[in-house]
């Protein structure tokens, strides 16, 4: 397994693989800011068995993971190669009680708490249509009305 890391605003932070398809809670920092999100697989991608441990599918979280930091003040949904992530955002109860620290450095927690809703897009096959050289005894079922009509 390989490391991810994030690249927001020239700050570099390394991130373990993602616990997918397992709900999790992560602070990402960036620069001097903290900002929390709350990582949510549904629907199908809540089932899927599959973990984000491999470099492509932990590159579209980190992407994701940009996008929503790159957005934060105008949210919208939108897709990856495999997942459509539907970012909220709301107020972070409490944050002004925390102290957050690197080091001797304090660090400013960002006011809000983003959740990423994460589905999992399904790529359905194209259908495939027979060439004159390969038998097709079953395309008859899958005839149009008009191809019926010219019979």
């Amino acid at each position: 397994m390989s490391e991810c890391c994030l690249l927001y605003r020239g700050s570099k932070m390394p991130l373990i693989a993602f616990s997918f398809p397992l709900p999790e809670t992560r602070l990402f920092r960036a620069g001097e800011e903290v900002y929390k999100m709350n990582l949510r697989p549904t629907g199908s991608a809540r089932h899927c068995s599959t973990h984000l441990n491999n470099d492509s599918t932990c590159a579209e979280m980190e992407d994701a993971i940009r996008a929503v930091l790159a957005t934060k003040d105008n949210l919208k949904p939108f897709t990856t190669n495999s997942f459509t992530i539907y970012p909220y955002k709301r107020v972070w109860e409490g944050v002004n009680e925390i102290t957050l620290k690197h080091g001797n450095r304090v660090l400013k927690p960002w006011p809000y708490v983003f959740t990423l809703y994460i589905d999992k897009i399904h790529k359905h096959p194209q259908r495939v249509e027979a060439t004159d050289d390969e038998p097709n005894s079953s395309s008859s079922s899958f005839e149009t009305a008009s191809q019926k009509q010219r019979r």
